[in-house]
């Protein structure tokens, strides 16, 4: 990277392979920073070791595969409200946004600590929670974490008597992040182009008010 490369803005965001891009990336590191943010408050001065201990790497592997189709959904959510009001049909963009999320998760093969049964069993889980976006008013961003922020903390990698008092923080923590990636999604996302790439056979749920 050269050091002009600081000052270039990330791309925007107005096709369906930029928004895909987005969201994978996003919930890849909204799932891991949770959980590295978590070992480094947990083991302090041991962190380094930690991390590259066979055992541990195992068990990291596992808590970010089996927590990533989760955060996933969280993302898809959080585009959804943010493009809602830029279209007539609530469904229609749900649809779209469940398609590209699905299509995400069908990129990666098989994590190997998983295996091909909790992988699929991962994969419904997620299809169910994309059918569900448009099951209740739209949230505010900083809610949309809630409903899966018990799965997520009981995936990381520590014995329950370590973790302890520190759900609250680590959901606090998630919360916080979204919001700022939907600042991030809403400064780099352009709404019509973007709209009328995930809805290119359903002009009439373009809202068209740019």
């Amino acid at each position: 990277m050269g050091i002009f490369d600081w000052f270039r803005r990330d791309p925007p965001i107005a096709d369906r392979e930029a928004l895909m891009e987005f969201m994978d990336t996003r919930a890849a590191f909204l799932t891991q920073k949770n959980i590295f943010d978590f070992t480094h408050a947990l083991s302090g001065p041991h962190y380094a070791k930690l991390i590259n201990e066979e055992n541990f790497k195992q068990a990291v592997n596992n808590a970010r595969w089996s927590s990533y189709p989760l955060v996933l959904s969280v993302v898809a959510e959080m585009v959804h409200v943010a493009l809602l009001p830029r279209v007539k049909s609530s469904q229609v963009l749900a649809d779209s946004l469940s398609s590209a999320a699905l299509e995400i998760f069908d990129r990666y093969p098989v994590p190997e600590i998983l295996g091909n049964e909790k992988w699929k069993a991962l994969r419904e889980k997620l299809e169910q929670r994309l059918r569900g976006i448009t099951l209740h008013p739209p949230k505010q961003i900083k809610d949309i974490p809630m409903p899966i922020a018990k799965a997520v903390y009981n995936n990381f990698p520590f014995d329950e008597r370590l973790k302890q008092q520190d759900f609250e923080t680590i959901t606090h923590h998630m919360r916080v992040n979204l919001v700022r990636m939907h600042t991030e999604f809403m400064d780099r996302s352009k709404g019509p182009e973007l709209i009328a790439a995930l809805l290119p056979e359903n002009a009439a749920a373009i809202a068209g008010n740019g």
